[in-house]
């Protein structure tokens, strides 16, 4: 809904912001995700993610895949 906003952060800051915004007369809601997506705070896990992968050698797939996108095999 083009009334609606969706903030990330720490559990304090967004503790923070949700006091502030309901002192000024804003509706809010603390959504129960375990991680903080979308947000800076999970640069430390892109940085693992992309040293474990930076690991594994990939290789061109032998077993044949459909695809939910376009409803045909992939390999």
């Amino acid at each position: 809904a083009l009334d609606q906003c969706v903030l990330g952060g720490t559990q304090a800051g967004m503790a923070d912001v949700k006091a502030r915004l309901e002192s000024e007369g804003f509706a809010c809601k603390l959504l129960p995700v375990p991680r903080p997506y979308h947000t800076p705070l999970l640069q430390v896990a892109k940085r693992d993610f992309e040293s474990a992968l930076s690991r594994i050698t990939f290789h061109t797939p032998t077993v044949k895949f459909l695809s939910s996108v376009t409803n045909d095999y992939v390999a």
